[in-house]
């Protein structure tokens, strides 16, 4: 015996329908770039030195990644302040937080950044 679906609307709540979130302004994107041109200058003073790690390897290749995500689909003011939130812990790490633990978080969030882009379609 079949089930009849109740009478309106039959499919899920599309993605089209959600509002998006907002492209980043002009000045936050200015604080992520920064953010990263400083993340890279991290990186080559950990590999003159030879206390760079793999992680911090990965790291270098993914934010190489941003520019690109950013032309797919213009980063989010949410993503921006993420991304340079923890591009200033990388940077000048806590205590509490060592450097190979917010590099795994910021691996993560540009990965993130990268599947939403490619499970919906290109805006623009």
């Amino acid at each position: 015996m079949s089930q009849q679906r109740p009478p309106g609307r039959r499919r899920a709540h599309d993605e089209a329908d959600a509002p998006r979130p907002q492209p980043a302004s002009f000045a936050d994107l200015a604080t992520m770039w920064r953010s990263v041109s400083h993340a890279h200058a991290a990186v080559d003073h950990h590999r003159r030195h030879f206390v760079n790690t793999p992680v911090d390897d990965r790291l270098a290749e993914q934010l190489s990644l941003l520019p690109v995500l950013h032309d797919w689909e213009s980063v989010t003011e949410g993503e921006a302040h993420e991304v340079s939130y923890l591009l200033g812990l990388y940077a000048d790490p806590p205590v509490d937080a060592p450097r190979d633990e917010v590099a795994h978080a910021l691996i993560a969030t540009i990965r993130q950044m990268a599947g939403r882009r490619g499970s919906g379609t290109r805006s623009g």
